[in-house]
C-alpha cells in the first residue's frame, strides 16, 4: 500500500511540474516572439521546445540550460538589491561575471533558482516518460519486476 502511496504522489508533483514547464516554455516563446516580433519565431521556439522535451538527451540540456538562464536572471535580479558599489552593471561583460559570481548574495539565489528549475525540469521529463510509455510496456515491466 506504501508503493502505491508513494506513486501516486510522484505522479501528482511531476503533474503540477510539468504544467509550470509548459507554461515556462509558452512564457518564453511569446518572449523570443515579441523581441524578434516574429510569429515563425514564436512558432519555431514553442515547438521546438515542447519537441525538445520528448528527445532523451537534448531535454536535459533544454533543462540544464533553462535552468542556469533562471539562475542567472535571479542573481542579476539580486545583484541590483545588495551590490554595494554603483559599478553594477559595468561597460565591461567580464567585471559583471565577477561581480555575480564573487558575491555571496548573488551566488545563493541562483544556487537555489537553479535547483529548484531543475527539479521541476526533471520531475517534467520523467512525467513525459510516464505519459509516452504505453500501457502493454508498464505491464510487461512489472511482470519482469515480480
Amino acid at each position: 500500500m506504501s508503493d502505491i502511496r508513494k506513486g501516486v504522489t510522484q505522479a501528482k508533483f511531476n503533474d503540477d511540474a510539468s504544467s509550470f514547464v509548459i507554461f515556462e516554455v509558452l512564457f518564453l516563446s511569446i518572449i523570443f516572439g515579441v523581441i524578434f516580433e516574429s510569429w515563425w519565431i514564436f512558432g519555431g521556439m514553442f515547438f521546438g521546445l515542447l519537441i525538445g522535451l520528448f528527445i532523451p538527451g537534448l531535454n536535459l540540456i533544454i533543462s540544464l540550460f533553462v535552468s542556469f538562464c533562471w539562475g542567472g536572471i535571479a542573481s542579476i535580479i539580486s545583484a541590483f538589491f545588495f551590490i554595494e558599489n554603483n559599478n553594477f552593471p559595468s561597460e565591461n561583460y567580464l567585471d559583471n561575471i565577477y561581480i555575480l559570481a564573487s558575491n555571496g548574495a548573488t551566488l545563493i539565489p541562483f544556487i537555489f533558482i537553479f535547483l529548484s528549475s531543475l527539479g521541476a525540469h526533471l520531475a517534467t521529463i520523467e512525467w513525459l516518460h510516464d505519459i509516452n510509455d504505453s500501457d502493454e510496456k508498464n505491464a510487461k515491466s512489472s511482470i519482469k519486476d515480480e
